[in-house]
């Protein structure tokens, strides 16, 4: 394979054979399930590490404490919904800081993985990844190497794209009127414009100007068109308040 990292060190596919006279690389575990978080340690450390479970949240102290030399690398996994996991890796990087964090995390690839790298982890790997390919990326991660298949620009990139939508999506709704949101709302639920012109005690004349302002904004040419696009921006953006 080609040599990966400094001074041409290579990170080997699979489990490396350790030197069993080699202190092992110590680690912490961290997880909203304690059950987890020991079960994750007690794996690592049958891989040859030295990995030791922390209570949620983790705190700098109890890492400080930790036997030995103290550890480099942290290990995250979070069970909670896509939700709740930035949020989760905020408060990880923000309480040790210091430490290489490892997220694992049952959210597919793609963008959000950008978010956690943003966030302040070192790298994300699939929950479903095996305990010597975890090892692998702590031992990795411990020496500054960036850990085999973790495409840090490649998902920081997609997360810039997804952010810099959905701003665009903000700005867009943010430049309606309450009264064009209002409108909009009652042709969503499927008002016709009489009946909206009716619910909010204007004519059909200034309903009708309100939707021609609408669609400028929305730049689309068709209420129905409208309609649609504004479902979709609410999706989005009900969706982005979600995950952060």
């Amino acid at each position: 394979m080609e040599p990966d990292g400094p001074a041409g060190r290579d990170v080997p596919d699979g489990p490396e054979e350790r030197d069993e006279t080699e202190e092992p690389e110590p680690a912490v575990v961290v997880s909203d399930q304690a059950l987890l978080a020991e079960a994750i340690a007690a794996g690592l450390s049958s891989c040859g590490l030295a990995a030791v479970p922390l209570a949620w949240p983790p705190a700098r102290a109890e890492v400080d404490a930790v036997p030995g030399r103290r550890p480099a690398v942290g290990v995250a996994l979070f069970e909670s919904d896509r939700s709740d996991v930035l949020g989760h890796v905020r408060e990880v990087v923000a309480a040790v800081g210091d430490l290489r964090w490892i997220v694992l995390t049952a959210v597919p690839a793609g963008p959000l993985w950008g978010a956690y790298l943003e966030a302040g982890a070192t790298a994300v790997l699939a929950r479903s990844s095996s305990l010597d390919e975890v090892a692998q990326a702590v031992r990795a991660a411990a020496v500054g190497i960036e850990p085999p298949g973790v495409d840090v620009a490649g998902w920081r990139g997609a997360w810039s794209r997804v952010h810099d939508e959905q701003r665009a999506i903000h700005v867009t709704l943010a430049s309606l009127t309450p009264s064009e949101r209002e409108v909009l709302d009652l042709l969503f639920l499927g008002r016709s414009v009489p009946e909206v012109a009716e619910v909010r005690g204007v004519t059909v004349s200034t309903v009708r100007h309100q939707v021609r302002s609408v669609l400028l904004k929305l730049d689309v040419t068709s209420q129905l068109a409208a309609v649609a696009r504004y479902a979709a921006l609410r999706e989005i953006a009900e969706d982005d308040a979600g995950r952060t």
